[in-house]
């Protein structure tokens, strides 16, 4: 009986590593993604990559839900972000 709950723990404390490693390497391959601010972030907040929520945190200002954002780094399970700058106007194109 010993052995059964050994073994029921041994299981349990590799399945609790494994998300932890699966955690933070999904987190560090969010570097350079972009995403759509759910929460305020002044200065800490909710981003939305991809349909999944993540907590991020922007240095200097604020952004509001809505804006368009890059992620540039990684702070424990908290990605730092950046402001997208808005897209220049495509110039008018000649009639064919």
């Amino acid at each position: 009986m010993r052995t059964f709950f050994s073994a029921c723990k041994r299981l349990a404390s590799r399945w609790r590593a494994l998300r932890r490693e699966k955690r933070a390497g999904a987190t560090a391959a969010r570097i350079g993604a972009t995403g759509v601010i759910a929460t305020p972030l002044d200065p800490t907040g909710f981003i939305a990559i991809a349909g999944e929520l993540w907590p991020a945190a922007i240095s200097g200002g604020r952004l509001a839900p809505g804006a368009r954002a890059l992620v540039v780094g990684v702070a424990g399970a908290r990605l730092l972000v950046a402001p997208l700058p808005l897209a220049p106007p495509e110039p008018p194109r000649a009639p064919c």
